[in-house]
């Protein structure tokens, strides 16, 4: 199961020193050689906000170190160390130029949702995760199946996945699957699929094709300082939208 993740890991630089990594109520941030990854935070059922905080200890080190920590069953430090490996792999200089496509900032150009409408049309599409106005966009189109670790009504619980995922023509995949540890499980019960990655959390990084991801959607930030503090200093966790592009990958 660590193959996927020691493969991520592997692929980065050694190079890359550590810039800057904050951990907000929302979103983890690190920054890199003037990239930036995010990641989304793994709050459990009930527990309040978590504080921000910058993570200072980790500045001049090793990024490649740092992404070790997407391994940790501590989920806070599995979001910063995906927010590394994002700061590696969500770079415009590092992306593959012949299959990516980078949309304009402060747009909804590059919603995945929008762009996989002519696909789904009486398909079987599994959803790992809840995404805003996803149901209203998608259900009179397809059989829509939304897996939920604590799902709302008309959702699947997430150890339906076992049984029903198999059976999906599209599977798309929230990013935050890589902090919590499930995504080689979806992957393999996916392995019929096409397969789309998603989200803030999402890492664009080709090599995930080899364990079947057939598409990513996911974050290109722009403006490096204005991101991180926004992720530090903001509660509403939409705001880094307005320094960040949509990418797509096709792998």
């Amino acid at each position: 199961m660590w193959q996927l993740y020691d493969t991520l890991i592997d692929g980065i630089d050694t190079n890359r020193k550590v810039d800057r990594a904050v951990h907000g109520q929302w979103r983890a941030c690190v920054s890199s050689g003037g990239s930036a990854g995010l990641s989304s935070v793994i709050r459990p059922i009930g527990a309040s906000a978590p504080i921000s905080e910058s993570i200072d200890s980790f500045k001049g080190k090793s990024l490649k170190d740092m992404a070790t920590l997407v391994k940790s069953w501590d989920f806070k430090e599995a979001a910063l160390g995906l927010a590394a490996l994002n700061a590696y792999y969500n770079d415009r200089n590092i992306l593959p130029p012949d299959s990516s496509e980078i949309y304009s900032l402060g747009t909804n150009d590059g919603d995945i949702f929008e762009i996989l409408l002519p696909e789904i049309r009486d398909k079987k599409v599994g959803v790992i995760g809840h995404f805003r106005g996803l149901r209203e966009l998608y259900q009179d189109l397809c059989r829509l199946y939304i897996f939920e670790r604590e799902p709302k009504p008309g959702d699947y619980p997430d150890p339906a996945e076992e049984f029903l995922l198999p059976e999906m023509d599209i599977v798309i995949i929230t990013g935050m699957t890589l902090t919590n540890k499930t995504l080689p499980r979806i992957l393999q019960l996916s392995s019929d699929a096409k397969v789309v990655l998603t989200g803030p959390s999402s890492a664009l990084a080709p090599c995930l094709s080899e364990f079947g991801v057939d598409m990513l959607s996911g974050m290109l930030v722009d403006n490096v300082e204005a991101c991180l503090n926004s992720v530090m200093n903001s509660s509403y966790s939409m705001d880094f939208f307005q320094y960040a592009r949509k990418v797509i990958v096709y792998l």
